[in-house]
Parts: structure tokens; sequence; C-alpha cells
């Protein structure tokens, strides 16, 4: 199975420039999640970001088929969509219990987080735009330091335990162009600092980052 470019970001050189990158970078979605996946080799228990959407249910459906014992964990916190996403995830969290069994879903509210940020997918934001994926439009949407927040609980619950284990984001090459902390860049610092932080027993695994 290949992994085809979806969407075009913006129009012109620009946008022939990111189809051309992602047209290099097509790989067997087996040997993505082969190669990320490998890092869990020294612990089974895995804790992921769940919210709910297409990227980080497909990363659940990888990490179950991989045989991984799934830790979903839900943000709450002060989007305009939260609320869907939260009934999103407890639905898909449902759908592997009723087949596969698992871990039943954490919910932490981060709310507190993001009461002074500044951002459009924040109930106290202006309105979403609409349109293309542009890069003025993808920026209006950035909700700053999101990942780290949520990185960061992960790694909490990581080190908490006995056991080496994982955290896994749903990130991909979709999101590079508008979202920093989505970058191979941000996902390669942020797994050092969590395994200094954690001297070796947590690490970080993005399956779906070329993808």
């Amino acid at each position: 199975m290949k992994v085809a470019p979806i969407f075009r970001y913006c129009a012109g050189t620009a946008c022939e420039k990111t189809e051309v990158r992602r047209k290099e970078k097509m790989v067997s979605l087996q040997d993505i999640v082969e190669t990320e996946s490998g890092r869990t080799a020294s612990g089974a228990k895995v804790f992921l970001s769940l919210s709910g959407g297409m990227d980080s249910t497909v990363l659940y459906s990888f990490l179950v088929w991989k045989e991984l014992e799934v830790i979903p964990v839900f943000f709450k916190y002060p989007s305009k969509h939260n609320r869907m996403e939260s009934r999103a995830a407890r639905r898909v969290v449902e759908y592997f219990a009723a087949r596969h069994g698992g871990r039943p879903l954490r919910v932490v509210d981060a709310s507190a987080f993001f009461a002074h940020t500044d951002s459009h997918l924040l109930a106290s934001g202006g309105e979403i735009p609409d349109g293309d994926y542009s890069p003025e439009n993808l920026k209006q949407t950035v909700i700053p330091g999101r990942n780290t927040v949520f990185i960061a609980a992960l790694a909490s619950m990581t080190e908490s335990g006995t056991e080496e284990a994982s955290i896994a984001l749903g990130v991909h090459a979709g999101d590079e162009l508008g979202y920093p902390d989505c970058r191979p860049a941000y996902v390669e610092a942020i797994r050092a600092a969590v395994e200094l932080s954690s001297e070796g027993r947590g690490q970080v695994i993005a399956p779906l980052i070329r993808f």
C-alpha cells in the first residue's frame, strides 16, 4: 500500500514543491509503522494522545495491530470543537474495546494552560477561517504550545510507572506546513527531552510522521 499526496495546500510554485516533496516521501505504511513502533521494543505500553479525529484514530488501530497495550488519553481544553472531539474519542475507545479489549479512556483537563492563549480555534478566539489550507488560514488555527503541554502530561504518566513506556503522537506530513509542533524537527527535539527527563524509560513515537 502506497501513500500519495492528499491535499493541495496552496497555489503556484510553493504548492508544486510541496507535491514533489510529498511524492518523494511515498513509502509503505507498514515500513512507517515498523520503523517508529520499533522504538517501543523495550516497553509494550503506549500512551496515545487521542483526539477522536482521523489521525489519532488511525494511529490507535496501528498500535492495536502491533499488539501494544494502548492507554488512550483525551485532553479537555477550551477549543470550539472539544465537545465533539470528546464524543468521538469515547466512541473510538468503545469500538476498540468491543473488538480487542483494552484500557478505558483517560481524560485530562488542560483548560487552565490555555486560559491566556490566543487562537481562533479556541472558544475565546475569532472565527475559524473558511477556505483552503493556505499558510495564512493555518496560522490562525495554531494553538501555541498545545502539543508541548499534552506531551508534558503524557511524559509524566510514562515516568510515573516502573515499566518503560512510550508516548504516541498522530502527527503526519500534512501538518508540516502550518503547525511547527508537528514537524519532524520538533518531534526529534521533544523525543530527546522526554528521554532525558525519564532517564530513558519514556520514549516518543510518531509512526505517521512521513505520511
